[in-house]
C-alpha cells in the first residue's frame, strides 16, 4: 500500500511547492535559496562526499547545537505527519516519545527516502528526506532544520542519497538545485514550522521520482489520525 505524506501545519505555504510553484497555494511564498547548479559545482558536491566523510557526519540538531538530535521526532509539532521511508518506524501522537523497530518491509519505503548529507558552520551532519510526487520529478521533503538553521545559515554540499544503508549509494546522489524553508523557520527557528523542501538536480540525467519513485503528498487532512514517521534515528 503506498504511504501518504500529510502535513497539517502551514499547508497553504508549502503547497504549491509541491507543483514546483512557490506561493502557487495563495499564501505567502516560503524564503528560497538558490543554489548552484553548474556541472562543475554539481561535481564538487559529490566529490566532497566521500565514504569516509559520510561517516563521519552526525545527526543534524536544530539552530546549531552540536549535541545529537534528543531521542524524539521534533516533527511531533505537525500532528500526523508521516514519512513513509526507511530504516525506524515509529507511531506518533501529540506527546509520543520515540520507541521505533527497524524496518524490514523493504518496498518503495527504502527507494523514496533516504539520507540527507549537509553541512554547516564547517561540520557535516546527515538528516532523513523523502521523494514525493511534483510536476518537477526532484522534490523532496525533509526538516526545516536540515536545510536552513533557522535565522542562521543555509547548508552547504547538500545532498540527497535515496536508499542509503551503510555507505552504500543503489539509487546514486542528488545535489539541491533550489532549498525551500517556512518563513516562521527563517526568521525564528519556530518549531511548529520546522519542514523544508529542496528541488535537485538530475542524476546522470535522471529525474529522481524517475529513479525511485514518488511517495503521495496531501495537505488539510484531518487531524487526529492514526500515523507513523519512518527515518534514520539518531
Amino acid at each position: 500500500m503506498r504511504a501518504c505524506l500529510l502535513l497539517l501545519a502551514a499547508a497553504a505555504l508549502l503547497a504549491g511547492l509541491a507543483a514546483g510553484v512557490p506561493g502557487a497555494a495563495g499564501g505567502p511564498a516560503p524564503d528560497v535559496v538558490q543554489r548552484p547548479v553548474t556541472a562543475q559545482e554539481q561535481r564538487r558536491v559529490l566529490d566532497y562526499w566521500t565514504p569516509e566523510r559520510m561517516a563521519r557526519a552526525v545527526p543534524a540538531d536544530p539552530l546549531g547545537a552540536a549535541a545529537p538530535v534528543p531521542v524524539r521526532l521534533r516533527a511531533l509539532a505537525w500532528p500526523g505527519l508521516i514519512f513513509p521511508a526507511v530504516p525506524h518506524a515509529v507511531p506518533l501522537s501529540a506527546a509520543a516519545r520515540i520507541t521505533g523497530a527497524r524496518w524490514a518491509a523493504r518496498g518503495a519505503v527504502t527507494r523514496t527516502t533516504g539520507r540527507v548529507f549537509l553541512s554547516m558552520g564547517g561540520r557535516d551532519f546527515f538528516c532523513s528526506a523523502s521523494a514525493v510526487r511534483s510536476s518537477n520529478r526532484d522534490l523532496v521533503v525533509t526538516a526545516g532544520h536540515c536545510v536552513k538553521d533557522g535565522p542562521g545559515a543555509w547548508a552547504e554540499n547538500w545532498t540527497f542519497v535515496p536508499g542509503y544503508r551503510d555507505g552504500h549509494r543503489p539509487y546514486g546522489s542528488f545535489t539541491a538545485r533550489r532549498m525551500f524553508v517556512a518563513g516562521a523557520w527563517a526568521r525564528t527557528g519556530d518549531d511548529d514550522y520546522d519542514v523544508g523542501m529542496v528541488a535537485l538536480n538530475t542524476s546522470g540525467g535522471r529525474h529522481l521520482t524517475d529513479v525511485v519513485g514518488a511517495q503521495e503528498i496531501s495537505f488539510d487532512a484531518s487531524r487526529g489520525r492514526h500515523a507513523y514517521g519512518f527515518g534514520f534515528p539518531a
